[in-house]
C-alpha cells in the first residue's frame, strides 16, 4: 500500500508496530519493490515508507523486507543508487532477538593501531558461554562524541568477523579520529566499546612565525562569506578549527585586512594550499596568491582553485611579510615584521550539501540570528502539537547535532548551544511529524 488514501501504509505501520509491541517483538514490514514497476511507484514512494518506519514512534519496527529481489537486484527505478545515497548510507545490523537471550558478549581486549592496521584480541566467555561472532568499529571526531553518540550507527565505518582491519583514508577525517570496537554475539547482542585508539591523519608541518607584530599583523581573513576577525596574534596563530568551504574547479574571491599600530606599512602576502596533504607547500600550484601593498586598504582578489584535487581537508597558510624588498617569502621560513596564520579549507565537488533534494527556498519558519555564535534559535508556528527534529550539518557533511523537540500548537522557540562548533557554514534540516520539511543555510562567526 502507498502512504495516504484508504489503505494508508502510515496508519498500517503505526498500527503494527503497536501491536507487535504488545507481545514484545518486531515489526518488519515488507517494502513492494515489484510495484516500482507494476504500479508505476516512484522510488521516493519507497524512502518515505522506510522514513516511516523509522520514526520515533515507530520504537519496535527494527528494519524491513525488500519484495522482490528480482527488482532490488536489475534496480528498478534506481532503486539501489537512491537507498545507498540515503536511507542506507551507513553499515548495520540486525536487531537482536532479546525474547530469545539479551546477553551481551564481552568487549574485545587490547585494541591496537600500528602501520594503518587495526588489531584487537578476541574477548573472554560470557556469562552464557558466548562469544564475539563479528565486530563493529566505530569512529568518532572526540571523546565526547563518544559519550553522546555511542552505538550511533552513523559513527560505524566497518562490520568485520576478523580480529584485525586495514584503516582506510576515507574513514578518517583531518585531525584526530577516535576509533574503538565492539563484539557482537550470534544473536547480534552488542558489547561495551573497547579502549580508544587515536589516530591523527594530520601531516607535519614546518614551523613559520613573524618575530616581531607590534607594528603590523593580519587583521583579518576572508574566504567567500565565512570571515575570521583574528587581530595580532603575536606573530603566530593556529586556526585550523576555523574551516573555508570551497569547491574544486571554482574561482573564489579571497580578502586580506592588515592591521597596523600607526600609519600603513609596505607588505607582502602570500597564501600557501597544501592540495597533496604531504605536509609541505612546496609543489606546483600550491602558492595560491601573491601580491604586495603599500597601503591600509583590504587586499582582494579571485582566485582559481585546480579542478584535478581530491574532495577533502587541506591545510592554508597565509604569511604577511612587512618589507620593501622583493616578495620572497618562503612558507616554511620566519619573516622579521608581520604574521603568519594557519587555516584549513574543505574542497568539495557541489556548491553545498544537498539533502533530501530540498530547497532552501523552502520555509517552515525562522531560523536566527544568522550570522549566529554561541546560540542559535529557531522558531515555528505549529497548526498542532507535535514533534520536530533538527538536524545540522557542517560542508563535509557530517552531523553536529541532531535531537528531537516537543512543539506545541502555536509559536514555539527552539533554542541550540553552538558555542563549541567551529567558524563556518553549515546547513540545517528540520522535519515536523506532520511531514513538512525546509533546509536553511547558516553561518557560524
Amino acid at each position: 500500500w502507498k502512504i495516504g488514501g484508504a489503505q494508508d501504509y502510515d496508519k498500517l505501520s503505526n498500527w503494527w508496530n503497536d501491536r507487535v509491541a504488545e507481545h514484545g517483538r518486531y515489526n518488519m514490514p515488507s517494502q513492494g519493490l515489484y510495484r516500482l514497476k507494476d504500479s508505476n511507484w516512484s522510488a521516493q514512494e519507497i524512502l518515505d515508507q522506510i522514513a516511516i518506519n523509522r520514526k520515533e514512534e515507530n520504537k519496535n519496527t527494527l528494519g524491513q523486507i525488500f519484495f522482490r529481489a528480482l527488482n532490488l537486484a536489475r534496480n528498478d527505478k534506481k532503486i539501489i543508487n537512491e537507498l545507498k545515497k540515503s536511507t542506507f548510507q551507513y553499515p548495520s545490523v540486525s536487531a537482536s532477538y532479546i525474547w530469545k537471550e539479551d546477553i551481551a558478549p564481552n568487549k574485545p581486549e587490547s585494541v591496537v593501531y600500528s602501520g594503518g592496521e587495526l588489531s584487537w584480541t578476541k574477548p573472554s566467555l560470557a556469562s552464557d558461554s558466548d562469544t564475539a561472532r563479528r565486530y563493529i568499529v566505530y569512529r568518532f571526531n572526540s571523546m565526547e562524541e563518544l559519550i553522546t553518540d555511542k552505538h550511533n550507527g552513523r559513527r560505524i565505518v566497518a562490520i568485520t568477523g576478523g580480529n584485525s582491519i586495514v584503516v582506510s583514508d576515507s574513514w578518517l577525517n583531518y585531525g584526530e579520529n577516535f576509533i574503538c570496537v565492539s563484539a557482537l554475539d550470534k544473536n547480534n547482542n552488542e558489547s561495551e566499546l573497547s579502549n580508544v585508539v587515536v589516530v591523527d591523519s594530520r601531516p607535519t608541518y614546518c614551523d613559520a612565525k613573524g618575530l616581531d607584530s607590534s607594528s603590523e599583523w593580519i587583521e583579518s581573513v576572508r574566504f567567500k562569506k565565512t570571515t575570521n576577525k583574528s587581530g595580532n596574534n603575536n606573530g603566530y596563530h593556529d586556526f585550523t578549527n576555523t574551516i573555508f568551504q570551497l569547491k574544486v574547479g571554482d574561482e573564489t574571491s579571497i580578502e586580506l585586512t592588515p592591521g597596523f599600530s600607526g600609519s600603513a606599512l609596505p607588505q607582502h602576502w602570500k597564501v600557501f594550499i597544501d592540495f597533496n596533504n604531504d605536509g609541505d607547500f612546496k609543489d606546483s600550484g600550491e602558492t595560491i596568491f601573491s601580491t604586495t601593498s603599500t597601503s591600509s586598504a583590504n587586499i582582494s582578489k579571485v582566485i582559481s582553485l585546480p579542478s584535478n584535487v581530491d574532495e577533502g581537508v587541506y591545510r592554508m597558510r597565509i604569511m604577511m611579510k612587512g618589507t620593501t624588498s622583493t616578495n620572497d617569502i618562503d612558507a616554511c621560513t620566519d619573516v622579521a615584521k608581520g604574521e603568519v596564520e594557519d587555516y584549513l579549507v574543505n574542497l568539495s565537488v557541489k556548491d553545498i550539501l544537498k539533502i533530501d533534494d530540498l530547497s532552501k527556498e523552502q520555509s517552515i519558519g525562522v531560523a536566527f540570528p544568522n550570522p549566529f555564535s554561541n546560540e542559535l534559535q529557531f522558531k515555528l508556528n505549529s497548526d498542532r502539537n507535535e514533534d520536530v527534529e533538527l538536524v545540522v550539518y557542517n560542508y563535509m557533511g557530517q552531523i553536529i547535532h541532531q535531537n528531537y523537540y516537543s512543539a506545541k500548537k502555536g509559536e514555539n522557540t527552539i533554542k541550540i548551544e553552538s558555542g563549541q562548533w567551529s567558524q563556518g557554514i553549515y546547513l540545517m534540516l528540520v522535519r515536523t511529524e506532520s511531514g513538512k520539511k525546509s533546509v536553511y543555510e547558516l553561518i557560524k562567526n
